[in-house]
């Protein structure tokens, strides 16, 4: 770590470190390419697109679980209620004392500091 004196670290030692962390990098990436390397060309491409399928897969269930807006109530399934612990959203207006008007809010995008979606003002 950083010494508690003012002295700045001595010239090239930030070099030194970052070709040492990218020298590290190549190292394990040809640890964990080198076995790969070696299978025949058709296992290599078999290969690809099991972890292209997967990450496919993968994403999408991501995508439909934690970012996908509801929305409407129509949308919500008795599936969807008994899957879900949470809905997490905005209430926007409060009737009385059994309805509310959620506006659902998941993922990232809805707040600080990566705000870049927006919850509409105007009421319905």
């Amino acid at each position: 770590m950083f010494s508690s004196s003012s002295s700045p670290p001595p010239k090239g030692s930030w070099k030194e470190s970052i070709t040492s962390a990218q020298n590290n990098v190549r190292n394990l990436l040809d640890a964990v390419a080198s076995p790969v390397k070696k299978l025949p060309y058709e296992a290599q491409l078999g290969l690809a697109m099991l972890g292209s399928s997967v990450l496919t897969v993968g994403g999408l269930r991501v995508y439909k679980r934690y970012v996908r807006r509801i929305p409407n109530s129509e949308s919500v399934t008795a599936a969807d209620l008994s899957k879900r612990r949470w809905i997490k959203g905005v209430v926007t207006s409060v009737g009385d004392a059994d309805n509310f008007r959620l506006y659902h809010t998941p993922g990232i995008g809805w707040r600080w500091p990566l705000k870049f979606r927006w919850i509409p003002q105007t009421s319905k």
